[in-house]
């Protein structure tokens, strides 16, 4: 027993050893530093009595002869320990021969297996909870995951629609200008070849003569123009 209590033995049974420096009586567990912390940051835990390793040798062979009922009042059962004397004591030792000491403290150890199976139902219940949670959090991050995956697709397909619209109307627009492009360089040229035609006919020529050599264009949109301007003139200055 005595080399048992120098290892602590949450960390043992987990596979790990770790030396021990205090000893819960209300949990019959010797404990390291860090089972010692976590121990008491439980509200389940916080009345336990913790006693350190050097102070739990003091009781060591009284505790291996343990008896749960007093010496020397056998209907009386221990309920306390005299770290005075370092022996436990039931009700009637603390009213009558250690009624003066003054370090007694309240062991219930008697509760502490209901105690400890309550602590770890409780403990087992929220462990469900918590994995219930757990399960419906990566439920709902799938489902955000498909949603967001089926959004994203939708917008891509949306996307792809609008630039191939584009695309195409852009292709439309870059044909028509192409197209009236070549119109226009072909009027240019009819107009060109117009003029230098005129430029090699003399002076006083028959108007008539020149006009047989203009295409239908250049008389429409050239000489017409003129011809129109000058009717204006002519009318304007006939008022």
């Amino acid at each position: 027993m005595g080399e048992i209590i120098k290892q602590c033995e949450i960390c043992f049974l987990g596979g790990e050893l770790k030396t021990s420096i205090k000893y819960c009586l209300d949990c019959r567990q010797p404990l390291c530093e860090g089972c010692h912390q976590q121990h008491g940051k439980f509200r389940l835990l916080n009345d336990h009595k913790v006693l350190s390793i050097e102070e739990y040798s003091k009781f060591l062979p009284e505790i291996n002869s343990f008896k749960t009922t007093c010496t020397d009042h056998e209907d009386e059962t221990f309920e306390f320990l005299c770290f005075d004397h370092n022996c436990c004591v039931c009700f009637l030792c603390l009213k009558d021969s250690h009624k003066l000491c003054k370090d007694v403290h309240k062991v219930k150890s008697l509760n502490a297996e209901e105690n400890v199976e309550s602590f770890f139902s409780k403990l087992e219940f929220n462990k469900k909870k918590a994995e219930g949670l757990i399960n419906s959090y990566k439920s709902n991050i799938k489902d955000l995951r498909t949603e967001t995956q089926s959004a994203m697709t939708n917008i891509q397909s949306i996307v792809s629609n609008v630039q191939s619209y584009f695309d195409k109307f852009r292709s439309k627009i870059e044909k028509q200008l192409a197209d009236e492009t070549v119109k226009l360089k072909q009027k240019i040229k009819y107009c060109e070849t117009a003029v230098a035609k005129i430029a090699k006919k003399k002076e006083g020529s028959n108007i008539h003569e020149v006009w047989r050599f203009l295409p239908d264009i250049w008389q429409t949109n050239c000489v017409g123009n003129r011809t129109e301007k000058r009717r204006k003139t002519v009318t304007r200055h006939g008022k």
